[in-house]
């Protein structure tokens, strides 16, 4: 005979709380049910949802379940979700449900099985491109952290975004707009985190200078992990598991000129006239590319690793090639951490200054900014 749904054990109760780290079940609201969501007054605002129902006129109702109130057959659960489940049984079925309970609490489990000293700051920046800003979502950044084994110092990420910027990138006080805005934003909230040596993880999109000098200010020397949105339509940042080789490739376009270019043509290919149009024929090119340009290659840490290595031997190459070069013009076509990482990789007591470059449409390259000098 079932007991009445009142009856579930205190012992139950408690289990249920801490292996739902006192969250709602219900997948995708994962709401915290320890405090009021509105005044945020602590307390107990959950309840506790059947999946085989008490009664016989109740949803998923099994006359075989003995014990209704074992811990099995219960999900932590905010007042809303609670009404959703019960009023529609025949969509959230009882496999459905406890696969809910099982994904939640597998996942309680991994989060806190990560070590207490691989906490990281989350470091947000969003840019407009071509009149469009894209969104970069908290959870889902926390979600990528999460599956490399580190977890959010704090709740609340670092943005270091311009709140409402109606300027776009085709517009000539753009570049000076954010990076004023992003030298005032990483002095006040970065730099004294980096310089104190801990982690930090970067999600960012925005156009590639701005990126670039995002890199050059977080420096490689620091404890840093940048992220790549991954495909074009999902708002995911998680690696894929498996690492699939990207082959880098670099030329020479000219032998002899009074300009020095370098063309990183990884997302689409760079045409050499768009630059000659920029700087003149008398430019050399040097060209850093892959067998088929595309913007979605990015999928494991190890691509950006190996594009770092390459753009350094690319680098040193021009080094050796001209000595006395005071100015290199870079035009950039790539994924936005290749972005981030090749601007962190500027050495400004070795490397000459960067004069960066932005595509735009309707006119083609146009000079954005300056990194070092």
């Amino acid at each position: 005979m079932s007991t009445a749904r009142t009856d579930v054990p205190n012992p139950v109760q408690r289990l249920l709380w801490g292996v739902a780290a006192g969250r709602c079940e219900f997948e995708g609201c994962n709401k915290p049910l320890y405090r009021h969501e509105v005044t945020d007054d602590p307390g107990n605002f959950s309840e506790k949802a059947h999946i085989h129902a008490v009664s016989p006129k109740g949803s998923r109702y099994d006359p075989e379940l003995i014990d209704v109130n074992k811990f099995e057959n219960l999900m932590l659960v905010c007042p809303m979700c609670h009404k959703v489940i019960d009023r529609d049984p025949y969509k959230y079925t009882a496999d459905y449900l406890f696969e809910m309970k099982r994904k939640h609490e597998e996942r309680i489990i991994i989060v806190t099985d990560i070590d207490a000293n691989r906490k990281s700051t989350v470091l947000l920046y969003a840019a407009n491109i071509a009149g469009n800003r894209q969104p970069i979502s908290e959870s889902k950044a926390k979600e990528a952290l999460v599956q490399i084994g580190r977890y959010p110092t704090s709740n609340s990420p670092i943005d270091l975004s311009i709140a409402r910027s109606f300027i776009d990138d085709n517009e000539s006080e753009f570049y000076l707009e954010n990076m004023r805005n992003l030298d005032r934003a990483f002095g006040r909230d970065v730099r004294r985190i980096v310089e104190e040596g801990s982690h930090v993880s970067v999600f960012a999109f925005a156009p590639m200078p701005l990126l670039m000098y995002l890199g050059s200010m977080l420096n490689d020397k620091y404890a840093i992990d940048v992220f790549q949105r991954q495909g074009r339509n999902v708002d995911s940042w998680e690696w894929e598991k498996e690492y699939m080789p990207v082959e880098f490739m670099a030329h020479k376009i000219g032998t002899t000129g009074k300009k020095v270019a370098v063309s990183i043509a990884l997302s689409t290919d760079i045409e050499e006239n768009g630059i000659y149009e920029v700087l003149g024929e008398d430019t050399v090119i040097y060209k850093l590319t892959i067998s088929s340009p595309n913007r979605d290659f990015v999928t494991h840490p190890t691509v950006v690793n190996e594009f770092i290595k390459a753009s350094r031997s690319l680098l040193g190459q021009i080094k050796h090639d001209y000595r006395q070069l005071t100015e290199l013009h870079v035009f950039p076509a790539m994924p936005v951490s290749l972005a981030v990482r090749f601007g962190m990789d500027y050495m400004p007591k070795i490397d000459s200054s960067m004069l960066i470059y932005d595509y735009i449409k309707s006119t083609g390259f146009i000079y954005a900014l300056k990194i070092g000098g």
